[in-house]
């Protein structure tokens, strides 16, 4: 950060101390004409999601803020509500593919395995150091494969099927203290085998 009117950071979890330090530095004088933030942020937690809210429903002029997500379902609807979404990545699964594919890589291989093999492959990937962060990444790969398959003539009702069920586990995975490790066990259990 060497503008005092730019600022860049990242968050694993966007946490409500987080929230607090980014208003208080968006209500802070700019030195030119606008401030800009920056804010890679992986989960947030339901408080600091409502803080950052109330500071988009009371906006401070010359002050703009690029959220920058892994789903926009990752955001609570009422500040998402309040944002401009840009989706990056194509329009197309081919796109998608070119833009991630280690992640649909492990969820290629997770999804071709039988439920057994996939509970244990939640289990080994739950108990690492990180494992929310990889399960997300997996998660984003199972959604890039079966919007493939929504296109495609025969299989689309399943597809359709499994995306609700990775939605639902997208939501859960934002909230505060959800097992990262359960909701891929729940997906291991409930998506069809490719």
């Amino acid at each position: 950060n060497v503008h005092p009117d730019f600022l860049h950071q990242k968050f694993e979890l966007f946490g409500i101390d987080d929230s607090r330090e980014l208003k208080a530095r968006a209500a802070g004088r700019a030195v030119g004409g606008s401030r800009v933030f920056v804010l890679e942020i992986f989960s947030f937690n339901m408080e600091s999601a409502n803080a950052m809210l109330k500071l988009m429903e009371e906006p401070v002029s010359g002050v703009h803020f690029f959220v920058i997500v892994p789903s926009a379902e990752t955001v609570i609807p009422t500040l998402r509500s309040r944002m401009a979404v840009i989706q990056l990545g194509g329009s197309t699964s081919k796109s998608k593919l070119e833009v991630e594919p280690p992640s649909v890589g492990k969820a290629e291989e997770f999804l071709r395995n039988p439920p057994v093999k996939r509970l244990a492959l939640a289990k080994k990937i739950g108990e690492k150091e990180g494992a929310k962060k990889e399960i997300t990444e997996i998660i984003n790969g199972m959604e890039v494969i079966f919007e493939k398959f929504v296109f495609d003539g025969g299989k689309w009702k399943a597809a359709a099927k499994a995306m609700e069920e990775i939605q639902r586990s997208r939501q859960f995975l934002a909230d505060r203290g959800s097992s990262a490790k359960m909701i891929l066990e729940h997906l291991a259990l409930t998506l069809p085998r490719l």
